[in-house]
């Protein structure tokens, strides 16, 4: 049975790690004891795992994947993805996506057309009085379209396919 790209690049990693002599115990921040030699060995047994077929992929990946060099952006892609990701490799930390800001992102209120111009305003007001007044009207109005969210959500039920003692939750 073939391995999936996670546990795939875990193995490789802590393989190379040992055949280097390197300590690393899962847990451990990757980060620190990891070296460009070994994301190169790591790269290469991954690359063998994708064309070998003994690491999942797509049918729709194996189709993009036309040369080596599109093989070798993939897993080092592959590889700082799940150094960031996966706990075992991060010293534990649950991973969260960020702007490059180092702020976390969030996808509620995209499509609003109020958020947007709230999130310029604030962008604008940055480091003046007015910054906390826009940052509570953005939250405010993110809150509003969560309510929107979850009460749609619910309104999709059908009351009489949920059973009897979990209908007033709907």
């Amino acid at each position: 049975m073939a391995q999936n790209q996670r546990e795939a690049t875990f193995q490789a990693i802590t393989s190379v790690l040992e055949n280097s002599g390197v300590s690393f115990n899962p847990g451990e921040d990757v980060k620190s004891v990891i070296t460009s030699d070994h994301k190169k060995k790591v790269r290469e047994i991954l690359i063998t795992g994708l064309k070998d077929g003994s690491i999942t992929s797509s049918t729709e990946f194996a189709g993009k994947m036309t040369s080596d060099v599109d093989y070798s952006k993939y897993c080092s892609g592959l590889i700082s993805n799940w150094i960031k990701k996966d706990p075992r490799l991060n010293g534990n930390v649950k991973h969260q996506s960020s702007s490059g800001s180092g702020k976390s992102v969030s996808r509620v209120g995209n499509g609003d057309s109020q958020v947007k111009e709230l999130r310029k305003l604030l962008k604008a007001t940055a480091g003046t009085d007015s910054e906390q007044e826009v940052q509570e009207a953005l939250n405010s109005r993110l809150e509003e379209l969560k309510v929107e969210k979850t009460s749609k959500a619910k309104s999709s039920i059908v009351a009489e396919s949920v059973p009897e003692n979990l209908r007033h939750l709907v």
